[in-house]
């Protein structure tokens, strides 16, 4: 039996009552505000670098909302190459991707304090070691917007 759109069998690690907004350009960086309950508690601005990555995983949500969970999550292949191609950086090397993830990681750990929850950033952008990395999120917890022309490439 197949589990509705909605349903995730990977728990996602972050309430309901958290919203990140992101906005920024893929070659120039971004801002993540993030709110819980409607009151913005953080406001951070993200490099280039991590700013793709986490552009990438907020398509991927998006699209797993429409497509089922699964695509929530991106392979570390896709994303060094993403990554590369939108950066220039790590020639799609995972090695490179991981340092990339681990400062946007600590970026938001440092930036973002939440009741009960220690390490923000290693919450948020989260790796299953099968499927990937995903933003531990619901979908509709995520607001993207893309400033430069090249919108949803």
């Amino acid at each position: 039996m197949a589990l509705p759109l909605d349903v995730s069998p990977v728990p996602y690690r972050l309430h309901k009552g958290l919203t990140v907004e992101a906005a920024g350009r893929w070659l120039g960086g971004g801002v993540v505000q993030v709110f819980q309950d409607l009151r913005l508690i953080a406001r951070v601005d993200v490099p280039s670098a991590e700013w793709t990555i986490l552009a990438v995983l907020a398509k991927a949500s998006h699209r797993s909302a429409k497509e089922g969970w699964a695509y929530a999550f991106v392979d570390t292949r896709t994303l060094a190459g993403e990554l590369q191609q939108r950066t220039g950086l790590g020639y799609g090397n995972p090695a490179s991707l991981h340092r990339v993830i681990y400062r946007l990681r600590k970026l938001l750990s440092r930036k973002v304090q939440l009741d009960g929850c220690e390490d923000f950033g290693q919450h948020l952008v989260e790796k299953h070691p099968m499927l990937g990395y995903r933003l531990s999120v619901w979908p509709n917890q995520i607001a993207l917007t893309f400033l430069d022309a090249e919108s949803s490439d």
